[in-house]
């Protein structure tokens, strides 16, 4: 036996007890997937017909909406409520827009060279871009948030209101209520209500996106796009964590391509949602799930497809010890552009997580005999009693 068959049969121990986790934790039930995710549509369908027909811009914008985040990705852990719509707009291709590399490693500028010529022929529909940018011509992301929460609050306040302020939603299965607050880039629409006798709440980030195609994909050091059949990329209003006026600053969402690189790998997404469940327990503060996530498209990246066909157990744990790995270096690059970290926590609270996964991998390296090491350290006291029923 050679010592690669032998690092993969070492922890087939695991394998069971993974599998358990992963069908009684993590996985989502399927009719409250199809629920859920018909309530959304029966939501959203109205409230983006209301924004058109209230906003002559928002209506010339607009495209369609993109329903993305993890739980689309197949990467969600725990209920399925929690939802992202990008709110796709596209510039009229005479303004000229310009996607210019910024300063800061991960955001661009967005220009309309051809603004002003534009505004000299356009139709009446296009007479409100001014208020989306700023005396140079250039996006300003503060201003395209202001009016993407008047366009969606004067849609919202068209709804049957209550009381308590917030508004009734129709779908199939039922009356919804729901309210909106603000938080970062996205709106977010809480719903709340029952279907076939149980409560249900669903949380909707409703995010401004602009849409560009592979034209104006951003130069070095930006990676070229790997998928060359999806040349649509975004870019949402989200400004740097550091202090200081980036009114200019959009984020780039490269949503499609990632979720085409992750496609059809047999043990990625399950190893995925172990490590995200895993990173619960221990605290979403320091590494957020798409840290994780950006991890294992770096692995994509440098692996074969082959590699994705091992057993559970030895994904698990090869994963684990590369999470470790980052947090040694102090760094998670960002997949599209090395130079930005998205690791931004100080370097102690960061040795202190990688500490903590070594300790979870002795543990396991050290018990290799015992088959609920690694379910201890995954799930919580509660699921932990459950389990073992």
């Amino acid at each position: 036996m050679s010592h690669n068959d032998y690092l993969r049969k070492r922890y087939n121990y695991m394998q069971p007890v993974l599998q358990k986790i992963n069908k009684r934790f993590i996985s989502l039930e399927k009719w409250e997937v199809k629920r859920n995710n018909t309530i959304l549509k029966h939501v959203m369908q109205p409230l983006i017909k209301k924004m058109r027909k209230m906003n002559p811009l928002f209506k010339a914008l607009f495209s369609e909406p993109y329903y993305g985040g993890s739980f689309y990705d197949g990467l969600k852990v725990g209920k399925p409520e929690e939802f992202d719509v990008d709110l796709l707009l596209t510039l009229h291709e005479d303004t000229e827009p310009e996607v210019i590399v910024s300063n800061i490693p991960g955001y661009i500028h967005i220009r309309l060279r051809g603004y002003e010529d534009f505004m000299k022929t356009s139709s009446r529909k296009w007479r409100q871009l001014h208020y989306l940018i700023d005396n140079r011509y250039y996006l300003d992301a503060t201003k395209v948030l202001a009016w993407m929460q008047k366009v969606i609050r004067k849609a919202f306040n068209k709804f049957p209101m209550c009381a308590d302020g917030t508004a009734i939603f129709n779908t199939s299965y039922g009356q919804f209520k729901g309210k909106i607050r603000r938080g970062g880039p996205a709106y977010t629409l809480e719903l709340s209500g029952r279907a076939s006798g149980k409560s249900v709440f669903l949380s909707i980030d409703l995010v401004s996106s602009f849409v560009f195609s592979e034209d104006r994909w951003p130069l070095s050091p930006f990676c070229p796009n790997p998928i060359k059949y999806m040349p649509d990329f975004f870019v949402v209003p989200k400004k740097p964590s550091e202090n200081g006026n980036y009114r200019r600053y959009w984020r780039l969402s490269f949503q499609c391509q990632e979720a085409e690189l992750i496609k059809g790998k047999e043990g990625l997404k399950p190893t995925i949602r172990l490590l995200k469940k895993l990173q619960e327990k221990l605290g979403k503060e320091v590494v957020s799930s798409y840290y994780i996530k950006t991890i294992f498209l770096w692995e994509i990246h440098e692996r074969s497809e082959s590699f994705w066909r091992n057993s559970l157990s030895y994904l698990f744990i090869t994963m684990l010890r590369r999470y470790k790995w980052y947090l040694r270096r102090y760094g998670i690059p960002y997949y599209w552009n090395k130079r930005n970290n998205l690791l931004n926590a100080n370097c102690i609270t960061i040795q202190n997580l990688g500490n903590r996964l070594q300790h979870i991998i002795s543990d396991i390296e050290n018990n290799p005999h015992d088959l609920n090491i690694v379910a201890r350290h995954i799930l919580s006291p509660n699921e932990l009693n459950q389990l073992r029923l």
